[in-house]
């Protein structure tokens, strides 16, 4: 995942749909999401951006990916979203 500002840009298979969470864990980790924060479909490229909801404050969040057939991938290693 990469960080512009106030965005997140993923990149998965085209169509696919990226879906943000807040992190249970560290960065760094692995874990799950406890707090859904933004989705995006990403372009038939696989890039997805993403404007996640206001939160004060650098947070560390985690993803997943879904496809047209509705299979889900596993968490992303968490990464840290600055404030």
């Amino acid at each position: 995942m990469l960080f512009r500002s106030d965005r997140v840009t993923a990149q998965t298979c085209g169509g696919c749909t990226v879906e943000l969470f807040v992190a249970d864990g560290a960065a760094g980790t692995y874990g799950e999401g406890t707090l859904f924060i933004g989705s995006a479909v990403a372009d038939a490229g696989g890039l997805a951006t993403i404007t996640p909801a206001a939160a004060a404050g650098p947070r560390v969040i985690t993803a997943v990916a879904i496809d047209g057939m509705g299979n889900t991938s596993e968490f992303s290693r968490n990464v840290t979203l600055p404030g």
